[in-house]
């Protein structure tokens, strides 16, 4: 069999154009294959690393070796290939592949910017010269796609350092009415974006696309304060697409900040922004100092509404200030990697619970916190420490209290628990009968991952119960 570097370029690109047109998912013997066209993640989940935008098409096939390089590239001319177009400023080739803007002609295109460097790992110096290089390198990207903006379909920013991001005005033009994906985040919060300087305000308010006619936005919290400043004389405008999608990321603030990206500022910009969306992610947002006190950050009445909330990575006291200045309404709430405070606000709905507490804290309070306040009848625990015996009994004897401000998870109907392992079979007995015997049973208790193991007693147990029992230790 004929080794791939002597199959003539013309068979490769045969192959490469059945592959393109292979259905989804591509499928063998040994069952499912990663699809060459995956897409990129959705904007409500954090990325998992560079490689998952290494891994897509047609980075993938631009990286793999210089043959396969000459057979993508020979295929430009039938341009419906080149509809997603990928740049890594840490790639010292970007210059040579700049002029891929113009390959897929008038098509419709998906532009990606991000960086795959690891500044995290080396000096300061080094950090220095690696934000320097990304900055200037994004400068000529921004200076090729502005002819093109026109016909983005999603436009992402995913960078190393929020001072390389570039001004959200120049995206939000009602001019580019084919835009629905709009992502400008970046891993490490050195300030607001520097990249572009500021922009003529006055001029482009008149010509600003509403936030809901995006379908997905994902924005630093520093650079949603600036969105939200050129929309503040814009009118209001509702129009909102059925699934639309919000997610704000990465800052510390400062407690007593005063300037204009503080706390404050934040917290009233973002039910200004997001006050209707279909999910909203928070995600690693944070306060250093002490908490301001409640003269200086008085509650306020806003309102957030949302199908579904997804706070991932927030610190205690950020968390304690979001619940208790914005009213929150949603279907389902996700907490995930949280230290939770006690919250001055009901949450109802389904609630998602992963990784709370975010450390091995098998004494920790939060998930007492959350339970607290949380009204409704779907409950999943996944990977939580201090899910155990003693929560188990306070969720059981809080059912037979006379006081109703005590009860913990009183209407809770399905518990769903994964990867717990600090909880017994026994204590979970108690509870179901403790539900039982107040006449509130659990309709169905769903237990997988890891778990504690079940004994022929055990699960004869369970059996009889009204409560339907799934318990899959086996895994």
């Amino acid at each position: 069999m004929a080794s791939i570097s002597e199959i003539p370029v013309e068979i490769l690109s045969v192959i490469f154009k059945d592959a393109y047109k292979a259905p989804e998912p591509l499928t063998s013997d040994d069952g499912p294959l990663t699809s060459l066209w995956r897409a990129v993640p959705d904007i409500a989940t954090p990325m998992k690393g560079d490689r998952v935008i290494l891994s897509t098409y047609p980075f993938n096939i631009m990286r793999v070796c210089q043959l396969w390089q000459s057979v993508f590239c020979s295929l430009k001319t039938p341009d419906y290939y080149w509809t997603r177009l990928i740049f890594d400023v840490d790639n010292d080739e970007i210059d040579e592949l700049l002029d891929t803007f113009s390959w897929p002609k008038d098509q419709e295109i998906d532009v990606i910017v991000f960086s795959s460097s690891t500044p995290h790992l080396i000096q300061d110096e080094e950090i220095a010269a690696i934000r320097a290089t990304e900055q200037e390198r994004v400068r000529k990207i921004l200076r090729v796609i502005d002819p093109h903006l026109g016909r983005c379909k999603s436009l992402i920013f995913d960078l190393k350092f929020t001072s390389s991001l570039p001004s959200s005005a120049p995206f939000l033009s009602l001019n580019w009415r084919l835009m629905i994906n709009l992502r400008l985040i970046a891993q490490i919060d050195d300030g607001p974006g520097q990249v572009v300087g500021s922009v003529d305000n006055a001029k482009n308010r008149s010509r600003l696309k509403p936030l809901g006619a995006f379908q997905k936005i994902a924005l630093s919290a520093l650079t949603l304060i600036d969105v939200v400043g050129l929309y503040s004389t814009e009118p209001k405008e509702d129009r909102r697409k059925d699934n639309f999608s919000a997610y704000v990321s990465n800052h510390a603030f400062i407690s007593d900040d005063k300037d204009e990206y503080s706390l404050r500022r934040f917290l009233t910009s973002l039910p200004q922004a997001f006050e209707s969306t279909w999910r909203l992610t928070l995600h690693n947002v944070s306060i250093s100092g002490a908490l301001p006190g409640p003269e200086a950050l008085a509650p306020r009445e806003s309102r957030i509404t949302t199908q579904r909330l997804t706070l991932y990575s927030l610190c205690d006291e950020f968390m304690a200030q979001f619940y208790s200045e914005i009213e929150v309404a949603t279907m389902r709430t996700d907490i995930i990697n949280c230290k939770i405070p006690p919250i001055q606000q009901t949450i109802r709905g389904t609630l998602h619970l992963d990784s709370i507490p975010s450390s091995d804290e098998s004494d920790d309070r939060s998930l007492q916190n959350v339970l607290a306040t949380w009204q409704g009848f779907f409950l999943e625990v996944k990977s939580c420490h201090s899910f155990n015996d003693l929560l188990l009994s306070e969720l059981f004897s809080s059912l037979s209290s006379s006081g109703t401000a005590s009860k913990l998870a009183p209407e809770l109907r399905t518990l769903r628990i994964r990867d717990c392992t600090n909880f017994s079979p026994s204590a979970m007995r108690q509870f179901l009968q403790s539900r039982s015997d107040m006449n509130v049973p659990l309709g169905r208790l769903n237990v997988a991952g890891r778990c504690p193991r079940l004994s022929t007693e055990d699960r004869e147990w369970f059996l009889q119960q009204e409560t339907v029992v799934d318990w899959a230790d086996d895994e």
